[in-house]
């Protein structure tokens, strides 16, 4: 886990690892053990982890929690033929002995995308976050409505946690709404940046 990572990282590892040792306590079996890595949030950082949890003796890995964190354990795992268990949520990461624990970036976004459809909505705008995120649910958006019949009128990306960046983003997909342009908006983001994005 990122246990020392930057920004708000830390309290995820935090909770996560706490869930690990309510799971364990539950579990009630003195045979299992859990041995915290550090990844400090980064692939080199995640790498080491990986080998120092197989020096240990580990015959389970469960995270990393970022992809680019779990591409730098994996080969490390896979060489020992540990199975790794991670969080990430971009399914390019999975596959050889990683498997995924998380929600699958990208997969609801079809349904999404059939939903607005059936309701007679063909013109979307994009408003996307410019992160990993942002850039799978936009490729699963351009997937669903080209095949669908739909199209994108208007699309614009903005950098997440800032509220003052986001604010021409937002007037370019306002303008195209005000126009008559657009009948749906296509907004995949986080609960934070929507807090910021709502009033603009």
């Amino acid at each position: 886990l990122p246990i020392t990572a930057s920004g708000s990282t830390p309290g995820v590892a935090k909770a996560l690892k706490q869930a690990a040792e309510l799971a364990l306590f539950d579990f009630d079996n003195p045979s299992v053990s859990l041995v915290p890595k550090d990844t400090k949030g980064t692939p080199d950082g995640a790498r080491a982890a990986a080998q120092s949890a197989i020096q240990d003796g580990a015959e389970l890995i469960i995270g990393p929690l970022f992809a680019g964190e779990v591409s730098g354990a994996a080969p490390v795992a896979r060489q020992s033929n540990i199975p790794m268990v991670a969080f990430s949520s971009d399914q390019k990461v999975a596959g050889g002995g990683v498997y995924l624990l998380s929600f699958l970036a990208g997969r609801d976004v079809p349904r999404i995308v059939s939903f607005a459809l059936s309701r007679g909505k063909r013109n979307f705008a994009l408003l996307v976050p410019q992160s990993p995120y942002g850039r799978l649910a936009e490729e699963a958006f351009a997937r669903s409505v080209g095949r669908d019949g739909g199209q994108a009128v208007v699309r614009a990306s903005f950098p997440p946690n800032d509220a003052n960046a986001m604010l021409g983003p937002v007037r370019q997909v306002a303008n195209a709404m005000k126009a008559g342009q657009v009948d749906a908006l296509f907004l995949p983001a986080a609960p934070d940046d929507l807090q910021s994005l709502a009033p603009l």
